[in-house]
């Protein structure tokens, strides 16, 4: 595997690799796999391109990659709030992470809230 960076994309225009897999799926393509956290390689995305896809397809996939770091540098609003085209929008992650508001059991949950 080999993991590239996005880091001066993200650096230059605030865009970030969860950004840019979000705005992917709205060409059709799944989004590439992240790094684990912590990140070794800032803003990290591997793309896995193996023995079943096509020359068109990877041709596709590295023209729409060139077309989001485009739209990233003329209007990054649109990758931020991507996916557009798709039945679920963005979920946001905030509340997900706070401890106040989630228990990982019943029990701690009933502690909490009872």
């Amino acid at each position: 595997m080999t993991r590239y960076s996005i880091e001066k994309i993200t650096e230059d225009t605030g865009v970030t690799i969860e950004d840019v897999s979000h705005r992917m799926v709205d060409f059709g393509i799944d989004a590439p796999w992240l790094a684990h956290h912590p990140w070794i390689v800032p803003e990290p995305f591997t793309p896995e391109a193996g023995e079943t896809y096509s020359k068109e397809d990877i041709d596709y996939w590295i023209d729409v990659l060139a077309e989001i770091v485009g739209e990233a540098y003329t209007t990054p609003e649109i990758v931020k709030s991507a996916p557009h085209r798709q039945v679920i929008s963005r979920i946001k992650s905030g509340p997900l992470d706070d401890p106040e508001r989630w228990a990982m059991t019943w029990r701690a949950y009933l502690r909490k809230n009872c």
